[in-house]
């Protein structure tokens, strides 16, 4: 096998980024989406009224993420096809809070909007340092729907987080879009 048949044609490389501009137009459109909502709501939890409510769960939960790598081919031997697997382990502050509106009993387990689960244990320890087991803490709701609830109201870094990679999708797919009008 020589290597200008492992080469893509100008058409099929053409081709294959009129995909990818989709793709990442797709996907950023969805991003920017839910991280809008996110982050308007992020916003406006720190407006909404307080209460007071209980710890009932606190801990460090783990997350085991296996992703599969798609086929390549290896060694001298390009025909053989081997997939890869890579295994993740996340660490995600597991807070779990019952509170009462209006007599009506809730439970929630947002600590805050944009809550992300990290590959670093103390910093998933970190947060349920902050709110042990029993403790009586302030619970910020939505007057509109009381299933809402946080316990650390506002906008913070990782309310972006959603947002920013859904433009970053945009971004990519409009520079495809651009490179893909210029090809032969």
């Amino acid at each position: 096998m020589d290597a200008t048949n492992d080469r893509l044609s100008p058409a099929k490389r053409k081709n294959m980024a009129k995909v990818l501009t989709i793709v990442f137009g797709l996907a950023g459109v969805v991003l920017t989406i839910i991280g809008a909502v996110i982050v308007m709501k992020a916003k406006a939890s720190a407006n909404w009224p307080s209460t007071e409510g209980k710890i009932v769960i606190s801990e460090v939960k783990e997350e085991v993420q296996t992703i599969k790598h798609s086929p390549s081919r290896t060694g001298s031997d390009r025909s053989r096809l081997r997939t890869r697997t890579a295994t993740n382990i996340m660490y995600v502050p597991h807070v779990v809070y019952e509170y009462a509106v209006d007599e009506t009993k809730y439970t929630s387990n947002r600590v805050k909007f944009g809550q992300l689960s990290s590959s670093d244990y103390n910093d998933a320890a970190a947060v349920v340092a902050r709110y042990p087991i029993g403790d009586i803490v302030a619970v910020q709701y939505d007057p509109a729907e009381p299933t809402e609830a946080v316990l650390e109201a506002g906008a913070g870094g990782s309310s972006f987080f959603v947002l920013i990679f859904g433009i970053a999708g945009l971004v990519a797919s409009a520079v495809l879009f651009v490179v893909t009008r210029k090809m032969a």
